[in-house]
């Protein structure tokens, strides 16, 4: 049984392999770049083709569903499961998304503009900023986010989970940096839940009665649903209050809270032709999401038990 995780034999080239061996090569000392070219050359003299690990139909059969474009194949929101969808059904029901009330539709595409921004703001912080970090965080030649969707094939009607795919984009970089800086503020109440295999490592700990009930609240579509401006608050006050802060960023708290605001507001993406934008909350793809969801439930939780 193959899945989307699945990996094709690819063969390998001596061409594009001398080609990266050079390109490291060129940086050695002369007598120590020829020693690594021969052992190099040695290997790929001594190596031997990859071997196919799919049948000659198999392979026929993965072309021809790559050319079908009626169909769209498609991993399920959760179950580890593979979907096939009528490309229509799933355009029909990208547009049910889209015409939620939750997005709005943009005149233009707005890269160039998040980039330049980002880009400024990158610039305004060059002289605390290591060079090499500035250079990894300063976005070029960046992509729009892609919305896609993923079936919800354990819900009434199979509906998509709006997933975007920030790869390419202005802020992907800047918001890795920014989940390293605030990640120590999540997953710190006793509450908190890793995953189902933490979960039965914390059941042990408990002893239960037959009479004891386990209840789950959901919330719904929590990233999209984050109140941003409040969380920003919520964040703003924890960073003031970390005496560690300095040791894992160099940025002082406000400039860290303007770097965040602009990858939290962010929320713009492409389908097809064209490009929309959430109204409210965050966006789902975003790398920064999750951790900052959790911030905000945590903080919701001290309210309400304290």
């Amino acid at each position: 049984m193959k899945g989307l995780n699945f990996s094709v034999t690819r063969p390998h080239s001596n061409l594009d392999m001398a080609c990266a061996v050079e390109s490291v090569v060129s940086k050695l000392p002369q007598t120590k770049g020829m020693e690594f070219r021969w052992k190099v050359r040695s290997m790929l003299e001594k190596s031997e083709s990859s071997r196919p690990n799919m049948t000659t139909k198999e392979l026929k059969a993965v072309k021809s569903l790559r050319l079908n474009k009626e169909i769209r194949i498609l991993r399920a929101d959760k179950g580890n499961c593979t979907v096939v969808l009528d490309e229509s059904e799933y355009k029909d029901k990208l547009n049910t998304l889209l015409e939620s009330g939750v997005y709005e539709t943009l005149p233009k595409d707005p890269t160039a503009k998040v980039e330049s921004k980002v880009q400024k703001l990158l610039s305004k912080y060059k002289t605390t900023l290591p060079t090499d970090l500035k250079h990894r965080l300063t976005p070029y030649h960046s992509k729009p986010p892609h919305l896609y969707g993923l079936p919800k094939i354990h819900k009434a009607g199979i509906p998509l989970r709006p997933i975007v795919s920030s790869i390419g984009c202005p802020c992907l970089a800047l918001a890795s940096f920014l989940r390293k800086i605030l990640s120590p503020f999540a997953g710190k109440f006793d509450s908190f839940v890793k995953n189902s295999a933490h979960f039965v490592q914390l059941l042990k700990t408990v002893n239960l009665h037959s009479e004891d009930t386990l209840v789950s609240f959901d919330v719904v579509s929590l990233i999209t649903n984050v109140p941003v401006d409040e969380v920003l608050h919520i964040i703003e006050k924890k960073l003031h209050d970390d005496v560690t802060l300095a040791e894992r960023s160099v940025l002082q708290v406000g400039a860290i809270m303007e770097l965040l605001e602009v990858c939290l507001r962010t929320t713009y993406f492409q389908v097809d032709d064209k490009f929309f934008q959430q109204k409210d909350g965050m966006a789902m793809g975003n790398s920064l999401s999750p951790i900052v969801s959790n911030i905000f439930m945590e903080h919701s939780e001290k309210l309400a038990l304290d």
